[in-house]
């Protein structure tokens, strides 16, 4: 059978109307893995790699939390003030997603859940930050690149494990990094945060580089493997998580 096509739809859905943080195409989580992977390919068409304007102040960091073989999950996002250091707005969302698991296909399952929690925002972030992938990916099209191509802003994400490529050996030093190469590009940079830590992987979604992932990322550890705007918003994840989660006897 014929896959349906999935052009990329330029109207905002009416759900969203009123939301600060609008999406600027229509999102279609409704897929089958095969029509998720041709939006996927026509996403990652539409990503723009280009250096930041300005250094974000407010950076949206945005995550999930789900229990292992369910469909409900929670979204949560943050948006950290890079000046105070410090949370000043929070929100979340608890979504069924029905789309499985499908390695390279994760953000068919996180966005339901991240997409509401944005449009209840009440600040409007300058950047946002994920927990996850950016072009650093097999398709060169994560959740950061999802996410970014849907709401147009700078994107970047910021993952734990690497998913695809190859890099050299990263040094001990907080701020030393290594160009991960997929294809002979580099696609993201494994980066030192925190000595005696192994590396994150941070990469470019949306309307940013390489050198700006790298930047933001480093720029708001404060001595920790992960940015602030990551923690925080996996304690909130969790938080939520643990809110429908039934307690064992």
């Amino acid at each position: 059978m014929a896959q349906r096509h999935c052009p990329l739809d330029r109207r905002i859905p009416a759900c969203y109307s009123g939301a600060m943080l609008l999406p600027v195409i229509e999102c279609r989580w409704n897929l089958t893995p095969g029509e998720a992977r041709l939006w996927q390919r026509q996403l990652a068409a539409a990503v723009r790699l280009e250096a930041l304007a300005a250094p974000p102040r407010l950076i949206a960091g945005a995550d999930t939390s789900y229990n292992r073989g369910s469909n409900r999950v929670a979204g949560a996002v943050v948006v950290w003030d890079t000046a105070e250091r410090r949370v000043v707005a929070q929100a979340s969302a608890v979504v069924d997603t029905p789309f499985p698991y499908v390695p390279g296909l994760l953000a068919m399952r996180e966005a339901p859940a991240l997409m509401p929690a944005f449009a209840a925002l009440a600040v409007m972030p300058d950047l946002l930050m994920f927990n996850g992938h950016g072009t650093a990916h097999p398709a060169r099209c994560g959740l950061a690149c999802h996410m970014g191509v849907v709401f147009d802003l700078p994107a970047v994400g910021v993952a734990q494990q690497r998913l695809c490529g190859r890099h050299e050996a990263v040094g001990q030093a907080v701020g030393d990094g290594a160009p991960v190469i997929l294809d002979n590009d580099p696609v993201g940079v494994a980066l030192r945060t925190r000595r005696r830590c192994n590396p994150v992987y941070a990469s470019p979604g949306h309307r940013a580089d390489l050198a700006a992932a790298r930047a933001v990322t480093l720029e708001t550890t404060y001595g920790h493997r992960l940015p602030a705007p990551l923690r925080e918003a996996h304690r909130l994840a969790n938080a939520v998580r643990r809110s429908f989660t039934p307690c064992k006897d």
